[in-house]
């Protein structure tokens, strides 16, 4: 395992948003093409109506959690909640923070895809703060087990 400190993530701060990257696209970097089946890390501190910057590419599994505030595409994802989005083809879903008054903090993982996942779907679930409490509580795995999306 590598450790990667943060001060070696990079971070972009402007009017609309603060974003963090833990695998920049960097020339040298030995951890810019991902870590392991984990493409992307990214998180995203959004204010009101901005839209949480996407990279989402052709056969992606893409887990989001909300820590903070609300994103919303077809219905909002609040905080405490994760999405699962798979996809076998390159989506424009644009994301947005819908409050008008208060930020959103969310982190985003793009996975690469195991050969024949299933086709475009969306999951998503609140797993109850006492079950990730003090201990690791599985969220994602690719067979559901423990009841991770």
């Amino acid at each position: 395992m590598t450790l990667r400190r943060s001060a070696a993530r990079s971070h972009t701060a402007t009017r609309r948003q603060e974003l963090w990257r833990s695998f920049p696209a960097a020339r040298g970097d030995s951890l810019r093409r991902g870590f392991g089946a984990m493409q992307f890390f990214d998180e995203f501190r959004l204010p009101p109506s901005a839209v949480v910057p996407r990279r989402l590419n052709r056969d992606s599994e893409v887990l989001t959690y909300v820590a903070e505030g609300a994103i919303a595409v077809d219905q909002p994802l609040q905080a405490g909640e994760f999405q699962r989005l798979s996809t076998t083809r390159s989506l424009r879903r644009p994301e947005l923070n819908p409050s008008t008054w208060s930020w959103a903090h969310v982190f985003q993982i793009t996975l690469r895809p195991r050969v024949g996942t299933a086709a475009t779907g969306v999951e998503t679930r609140r797993f109850a703060a006492a079950e990730r409490r003090g201990a690791l509580r599985l969220v994602a795995s690719p067979d559901a087990r423990d009841g991770s999306l």
